[in-house]
């Protein structure tokens, strides 16, 4: 499946293990395009899925933190796109500037 590197503005991420299914919620900010889009303002929330393991990649990080992300796009409920993460690392410092907070290209 084709993977990608992208740099998230990450709020935080919790674990869960329910019932033998466990995995992992990232919580991802995007400014909101209030000049295009007249019914949001402010930031949106992006919740993105991850395996177990990817909530050891976010314990030593201070939040935010902009991330350097390998993600998936998945399909999720309803047939729309979701995002998976399959790894996290704090991005290098060149790499977040000058682009949008949500989801930059590497």
């Amino acid at each position: 499946m084709n993977q990608n590197k992208v740099v998230l503005h990450v709020l935080g991420a919790k674990r869960f293990d329910f019932n033998g299914i466990s995995g992992t919620k990232v919580f991802a900010q995007q400014q909101s395009d209030s000049l295009n889009n007249h019914d949001v303002v402010g930031i949106e929330v992006i919740e993105c899925s991850a395996p177990l393991s990817v909530f050891d990649d976010f314990k030593n990080l201070s939040f935010p933190a902009e991330v350097m992300a390998e993600v998936r796009f998945t399909r999720g409920a309803g047939g729309r796109a979701g995002l998976r993460v399959l790894s996290a690392a704090l991005a290098p410092a060149g790499k977040a500037s000058g682009a949008s907070p949500a989801a930059k290209a590497a």
